[in-house]
């Protein structure tokens, strides 16, 4: 292989587009801030959140993942509500 060639080769390698996420192990979960580790496992126990194994890791999709973000409760701010009532 010619310096040239290898240089091609490197540069395809780069210019690749990066695949979206399809699956995510529960400590990734974590440090996106999805909940702690105790968190996702109540939310596995529970069968709000669906997971697989795949050997020793706990995996759970990305379509599963979004599924189970909107099925989430919307937040409420009481913020305002209890800032009148202090005054």
């Amino acid at each position: 292989m010619t310096k040239q060639n290898s240089e091609s080769a490197a540069e395809e390698r780069k210019e690749k587009p990066k695949l979206p996420k399809m699956a995510w192990r529960l400590d990734e979960l974590e440090e996106t801030g999805h909940g702690t580790r105790t968190s996702l496992y109540g939310e596995i126990a529970s069968g709000r959140l669906r997971a697989v194994k795949r050997g020793r890791a706990t995996i759970v999709t990305e379509a599963e993942r979004q599924r189970w973000l909107t099925s989430l409760p919307a937040a409420k701010s009481t913020y305002r509500q209890n800032r009148n009532q202090a005054t």
